[in-house]
This record gives C-alpha cells, sequence and structure tokens, in this order.
C-alpha cells in the first residue's frame, strides 16, 4: 500500500495535488494508493495535519483487506510539507506503537521551523522562499513557531532521535531553501541507523520534478523515486 500526504505548506492543497505521480503504482497493480485529506492551518493549528494523517494511517491498516492492501507493507510517502507530515507520522507510529511502516519517501520535505541553516534563508524570490515558509510555519504554530517546546511530530527536525524509523528516501534540490534541513536530518538519520537514500539534484528548485517532469534533471529523480518506492513495496 502507498499512503500519500500531499503538499501546500500546511495552509494549502488538497489530496488530489500531484496525487498522478503516486497513482501509477495503482494503474500498473503494484499497490494500493491512498491519499490522506487533512485540515489546514490556520483555521485548524497544528497537530490537526499530523493527528488527521495518522487517523488515516490508522484506518487504511484497519480496512487493508477490504481495500485489497497488504497492512505489513506500507509506504508512506509525502510532498513538501506532505513529506514532514510523513516524517512526523513515522516518529508518531514509532513511539506509540503504531501501524508499522516499510518505507519513507519524502519529497523535497519541510523539516524545520526555526532557519538557523544557510538555506532556508537564502531563497528570497523563487516560490517557497523563505517569507513564504515563516508564514506557513507560523500559520501551524502560532507564537510558538521557531521557540522552545515545539512538537519533534510537528517539526520532525527537532527529533532527538530517528532510531528504529524504516529505509527512508530523501529528495531536494540543491537550490532551494529546504537543501539544509534535509541533508541534516538525513545524516543524523544515518548516524542514528536508519537506511537513507539521500538525493541532493544540483540546480533543482522546489518542486522542480512535478513542474517540468521532462526536464533533464527531472527525469533521473522521478526515476529513482519510483525504484525506491517498488523497491520498498515488494520487500
Amino acid at each position: 500500500m502507498l499512503f500519500y500526504i500531499h503538499g501546500g505548506g500546511l495552509v494549502m492543497g488538497n489530496r488530489h495535488q500531484y496525487l498522478d505521480d503516486f497513482a501509477q503504482f495503482a494503474s500498473t497493480g503494484e499497490a494500493v494508493v491512498v491519499s490522506v485529506e487533512y485540515r489546514l492551518a490556520p483555521e485548524h493549528p497544528a497537530p490537526a495535519q499530523l493527528d488527521d494523517s495518522y487517523a488515516g494511517l490508522e484506518w487504511v491498516v484497519e480496512h487493508a483487506a477490504d481495500l485489497g492492501a497488504d497492512p505489513g507493507r506500507i509506504v508512506v510517502a509525502g510532498v513538501s510539507a506532505g513529506g514532514g507530515i510523513a516524517l512526523g507520522l513515522a516518529l508518531a507510529a514509532r513511539d506509540r506503537g503504531g501501524p508499522a511502516i516499510a518505507g519513507l519517501v519524502l519529497i523535497a520535505p519541510m523539516l524545520d521551523d526555526r532557519f538557523e541553516l544557510p538555506s532556508s534563508r537564502m531563497v528570497k524570490d523563487l516560490p517557497t522562499n523563505c517569507d513564504e515558509v515563516r508564514f506557513m510555519w507560523r500559520s501551524a504554530l502560532g507564537d510558538s513557531a521557531g521557540g522552545p517546546g515545539v512538537s519533534p511530530y510537528v517539526v520532525p527536525a527537532r527529533a532527538d532521535s530517528y532510531a528504529g524509523l524504516p529505509p527512508t528516501y530523501l529528495d531536494v534540490g540543491g537550490s532551494e531553501g529546504f537543501r539544509d534541513e534535509v541533508i541534516d536530518v538525513a545524516r543524523r538519520m544515518t548516524l542514528d541507523g536508519v537506511a537513507v537514500d539521500l538525493h541532493l539534484w544540483a540546480g533543482g528548485s522546489h518542486g522542480f520534478c512535478f513542474m517540468a517532469p521532462d526536464a533533464a534533471i527531472s527525469q533521473p529523480a522521478l526515476a529513482a523515486r519510483d525504484a525506491f518506492i517498488v523497491r520498498a513495496l515488494r520487500g
């Protein structure tokens, strides 16, 4: 089963966003694909997004037989803010003794609200620039954004340990604001014993493989992502 979480900075988007990229695994018979619809900030502050996604994951496990899916072979994939939710979901499932996750696919994930790393401050004029991202985190976290005491399930870069997480694919462009936080989390995951497949695509901006799927940089990125998903689904 492929459990998909859409992006949109926690404040916009819906379950159909970029779903075609993942629905292909249903059309080929590789997996049942489920896309979760979660509540959006600021009307619904964090952890509403995580809570809805966790409830969705529990639901699909409970109804796996009806869906024709294997509850023991679940791959969770998320794009941008959905990637951050996906990692928080995996941390919560680990700590709560929740559903087992066979693999994580985090595409340009939004992981850190603190803006301490260079790339989080460098992107000013491109989509998903630092001012937009600050607005997104503040919409979800309110006055606690960037401060102490924020839950690592909501902001996964704040986790003390990633030990016990499933094999994880992380993908990020070299010219986007999330670059350094993705690299740092991948490094820390590796030190905690997680099997990490990290891809840094030189020159890639945020969401490049969705905006220009036929571009020379996008083709190998999409191929690498899909190959990891197939491996994780098949075990």
